[in-house]
């Protein structure tokens, strides 16, 4: 049998949308995927993250 060893991927995406009707002011989104072929927990071999945030900038 052949093994390949451990595996981990990450992905991330982010957006930010800063061209609303007040100036200085934004929204953001982003999300995170984590994958793990050999998870430290059995049956957590994939992980995902989902943000938002706004606010303002000066």
């Amino acid at each position: 049998m052949l093994s390949l060893g451990r595996t981990r991927v990450d992905f991330r995406f982010d957006v930010k949308y800063d061209d609303l009707f007040i100036e200085d002011f934004y929204i953001r989104a982003g999300y995170n995927l984590n994958y793990d072929n050999r998870p430290a927990e059995a049956g957590k071999a994939l992980d995902y993250i989902f943000t938002t945030g706004f606010g303002w900038e000066w």
